[in-house]
C-alpha cells in the first residue's frame, strides 16, 4: 500500500554506502552531525515503478513526512562518495530475480 499518491520523496541509499560513511565519520570526523545519503531523491511511486509493482493507494497519515532528504555536504568533505545508485541497483535486481 502507498499513501499520499506516492508523492513522498526519499534519498534511498545502499547499506554499503551508509556503512562506508559511518566508518569515515568515525575515523576522520570532527563534527557532531554527518548526514549520509544519496544525491538524488526518488518519490515512492518512482521506486514502485522501478519494481514494476501495482500498489493500492490509501489515505495519507498526518504522521508521514512528504520528504526526507539529507544534506550530505559534511560527509562528502571527508571524502565520502556514493558508490551504489538505487535506480541501477533495482533495474539489475529486476532483471536477475
Amino acid at each position: 500500500d502507498i499513501n499520499n499518491n506516492g508523492d513522498m520523496w526519499r534519498d534511498f541509499t545502499h547499506v554499503d554506502d551508509i556503512t562506508q560513511g559511518v566508518m569515515l565519520a568515525g575515523a576522520l570526523g570532527k563534527k557532531q552531525d554527518y548526514q549520509i545519503g544519496s544525491d538524488k531523491a526518488y518519490s515512492i511511486i518512482e521506486i514502485c515503478e522501478l519494481l514494476s509493482c501495482k500498489p493500492e493507494m490509501i489515505s495519507s497519515s498526518r504522521a508521514n513526512r512528504l520528504d526526507s532528504i539529507v544534506d550530505n555536504t559534511a560527509i562528502k568533505e571527508l571524502g565520502w562518495v556514493e558508490e551504489y545508485n538505487i535506480e541501477a541497483h533495482l533495474k539489475y535486481f529486476m532483471q536477475n530475480k
